[in-house]
């Protein structure tokens, strides 16, 4: 009987948790911001890792570094699939 509460709770706060947009989506949206304009689905994964790294440590490069960044790894062909 424990059992079978400790699974409906554990069933009823995963359904209270918002489902988050895909990886690739939140990087665009964060690429938006800083004025590098790139569609999701035409992002690579390698492009995807990258960036979201670059937009994790923005704060620490500032705006335009991080622009700067943004940029060269769409532009770089090492990162393309």
């Amino acid at each position: 009987m424990r059992m079978v509460f400790i699974l409906g709770v554990a069933l009823s706060l995963s359904a209270c948790v918002p489902a988050q947009p895909p990886l690739e989506e939140r990087v665009a949206v964060g690429a938006r911001h800083y004025g590098v304009d790139v569609a999701p689905e035409d992002l690579t994964f390698d492009q995807t890792a990258a960036m979201s790294l670059t937009l994790d440590q923005a704060r620490k490069m500032g705006y335009l570094d991080t622009r700067r960044r943004l940029r060269a790894i769409l532009r770089n062909p090492d990162f393309a699939d």
